[in-house]
């Protein structure tokens, strides 16, 4: 009991499964008694942190290049601006400056438009408020640049073309240089007209080179300068001139008389008549009296030119008078006409049209009239020729004098404007409202008048193709089918010998309901 404490080896040293370690063993289990755990991968507690503190080192280092960045081409715009208020002269050195600032501007519209480069962000973008503030320097040394002595050569140039006495032949030359010229002068008045390529390209041909500048350096940097200007101007409407009323007023009669002369009404005619000559063909009497024989009763050498037909009208001669109107209407735009005031009718569009329309169906009725006083009735040699005449012109079916009134119908309604079927309701409209007020007599229901009426009017009354004949009563009597229902009635029998034919009156009687008169 009070002996010797045994050794733990020595009292386990009879069990029976007890496992005794090598001395490598042992090595091991007391190394591992001593040694701290790692974790494996990477631990998320510390990821967010890793992360925020990476963040923070790229936007300071963002921020710092951005600073770097902005301030330059702040203290760099306002360097140049300052040389060109400090420093008043016209010369090399100040149109290099003016086309550098010109250049910053433009780029910081530019990423105004489209986003900074991101060097230049971070919460350090000042393009807006640098932009802002640059244009009013801007503006004051290219007012004094460019602007001022734009101005001046335009002015002197259009005194110029209003100073050439009125048969100078100068004026034909100078007209089309001098519309230009008008044109950007008052687009320089005007910032909602503005057109930055015209005005350059006008400027560059009006101002080739500016007094106490080189020729060369002019000429390469001052049209981008009058684009951007013309460019600005609606943005920044304190950059307007004044225009010389006066001046403009006596320009645009020169230019107007010009474009009088130069695009005189019979060239505009005779120009029209050949394009549209070229897609119709003569009419003759045989395309005017189609499957009957024409050569039995009448016969002539002339022809219709096919310009002054109906199809001609409706197909080609009407658009082309349309367009040279339109053309006109471009020409005569807001730089020749002050919508204040009314052109005069010499070179109004309106009254182009009329005329042009006026002189076409004045042609037009004495070429058909031309051709119909050319029209010769075949002589007869004895009653049988004078018998066949006269039945072949009273057939309905085959009558060459039928088929030519037809076609003579037909051509003397074109240009007539029908009633559209809105004026219609509403005329029938007010007959309803307006009781016994109205007139006997519709003054309105001789049917649409036509520019043909003076010379084809009897014809077409003669047709029954007038509704004049329809509201006043007139005689009955005086009608195509009338006249040869009688005409044929009264024809000659053939010699004894002969078959007795049948009057060919009957036919045209039986017919006379069925007598071609409608529109080809």
């Amino acid at each position: 009991m009070f002996g010797p404490s045994l050794a733990p080896e020595d009292s386990a040293a009879g069990h029976e499964h007890r496992w005794s370690a090598p001395a490598v063993w042992q090595g091991v289990t007391a190394d591992c008694a001593q040694a701290r755990g790692v974790r494996a991968g990477i631990p998320w507690q510390r990821t967010p942190g890793v992360t925020l503190l990476t963040l923070i080192a790229l936007w300071g280092a963002g921020s710092v290049v951005s600073f770097a960045v902005n301030r330059h081409h702040i203290v760099s715009a306002a360097a140049r601006a300052q040389q060109l208020v400090n420093h008043p002269a016209v010369n090399d050195p100040q149109l290099m400056a003016l086309q550098a600032l010109r250049n910053d501007i433009g780029r910081l519209q530019t990423q105004q438009a489209n986003g900074a480069p991101w060097y230049q962000r971070f919460g350090l973008d000042h393009n807006a408020p640098l932009s802002a503030a640059l244009m009013p320097w801007y503006g004051q040394a290219s007012n004094r640049l460019i602007r001022d002595a734009a101005m001046q050569a335009l002015t002197q140039k259009l005194t110029v073309l209003a100073n050439l006495p009125p048969r100078s032949p100068q004026r034909a030359t100078l007209a089309k240089a001098g519309y230009d010229q008008l044109k950007a002068y008052l687009m320089m008045a005007r910032p909602d007209k503005a057109d930055a390529a015209l005005y350059a390209q006008v400027m560059t041909t009006t101002a080739p080179s500016r007094p106490g500048l080189s020729p060369a350096l002019w000429q390469s940097i001052a049209p981008d300068l009058h684009a951007f200007y013309m460019q600005s101007l609606p943005s920044q409407p304190a950059w307007k001139i004044t225009p010389d009323r006066q001046l403009v007023t006596r320009v645009r009669q020169v230019l107007l008389e010009q474009i009088g002369r130069r695009n005189a009404e019979s060239t505009l005619y005779e120009n029209m008549l050949t394009r549209v000559r070229r897609s119709y063909a003569d009419m003759t009497l045989e395309d005017m009296t189609p499957q009957t024989d024409a050569g039995r009763l009448f016969s002539t050498p002339e022809s219709v030119p096919g310009m002054f037909t109906r199809q001609a009208w409706e197909g080609g001669v009407q658009e082309a008078i349309d367009n040279a109107v339109a053309s006109r209407r471009d020409e005569i735009d807001w730089v020749l006409s002050d919508s204040r005031k009314t052109l005069s009718g010499d070179v109004s569009p309106e009254a182009l049209k009329q005329r042009l329309t006026a002189r076409y169906f004045t042609d037009f009725a004495g070429a058909w009239l031309n051709f119909l006083n050319s029209i010769r009735l075949n002589p007869a040699h004895n009653i049988a020729d004078v018998t066949d005449q006269l039945t072949l012109a009273g057939d309905v079916r085959q009558s060459p004098l039928i088929a030519l009134m037809n076609t003579l119908a037909y051509q003397g309604q074109t240009g007539q404007q029908k009633e559209a079927i809105s004026a219609s309701l509403v005329k029938s409209a007010k007959n309803l409202l307006g009781g016994d007020d109205r007139p006997v007599i519709d003054q309105q229901a001789a049917g649409p008048a036509g520019p043909l009426d003076s010379t084809f009017g009897p014809l077409l009354q003669l047709m029954g193709k007038n509704s004049v004949q329809s509201v006043m009563a007139a005689d009955s009597s005086l009608s195509l089918q009338t006249y040869l229902t009688r005409l044929t009635r009264g024809a000659p029998q053939a010699p004894a010998g002969g078959k007795r034919r049948r009057p060919a009156g009957d036919d045209a009687a039986a017919g006379a309901d069925g007598l071609p008169g409608q529109e080809r």
